[in-house]
């Protein structure tokens, strides 16, 4: 990358999280006063752990960003989460319409998270961990990564929460969908 910042697995579970989004925009919503309201830009909220406490400040507009764009845009938004290099605008602490929470830097492999009012839902993700799985009958190591749901009824039930959690897993998988 010119910039010198690297991808990393976050920005890849962020523009997965957009992509499926794009597929399925009734979780690109907000409960405001007793009502749904459907929004155009994709707002995903990034869980970010400060002394003070955990902050959620949004990517906006994450559907029109590459995942250069993502890994750029998520770097500016840590840094000025920690006051560095500016403050954070009103619109990124507000206007999220789902989030992400990642919490493998810990070493946490699964967990549930509590959604961020008056978002959708929250992608919850744990730690990328060498596992033993079956392939073609026999035992290979493959890195795997534990990802959970928790979304607002609301908007939609189990499993329509569960169809944009698969197409996120699908697009992770397929990482060259990330880039194309």
């Amino acid at each position: 990358a010119e910039s010198g910042v690297r991808v990393s697995v976050n920005d890849m579970i962020i523009k997965a999280l957009a992509m499926a989004m794009v597929k399925y925009p009734k979780w690109n919503t907000t409960f405001h006063e007793d009502r749904l309201e459907g929004h155009d830009s994709i707002n995903i909220g990034v869980a970010i752990a400060l002394e003070a406490g955990l902050i959620v400040p949004a990517l906006i507009g994450v559907q029109n960003m590459s995942l250069m764009d993502v890994a750029n845009a998520s770097k500016d938004l840590g840094a000025r989460a920690r006051g560095e290099g500016g403050s954070l605008t009103q619109e990124e602490l507000t206007a999220g319409t789902f989030s992400t929470s990642n919490l493998g830097m810990f070493g946490t492999d699964t967990f549930a998270a509590i959604i961020v009012p008056p978002q959708a839902g929250i992608l919850a993700v744990g730690a990328v961990k060498p596992t033993p799985v079956v392939m073609d009958d026999e035992i290979v190591v493959r890195q795997i990564m534990n990802a959970t749901i928790s979304a607002d009824h609301r908007v939609g039930d189990g499993a329509e929460a569960a169809i944009l959690l698969n197409e996120v897993k699908d697009n992770l998988q397929r990482p060259l969908r990330l880039i194309l």
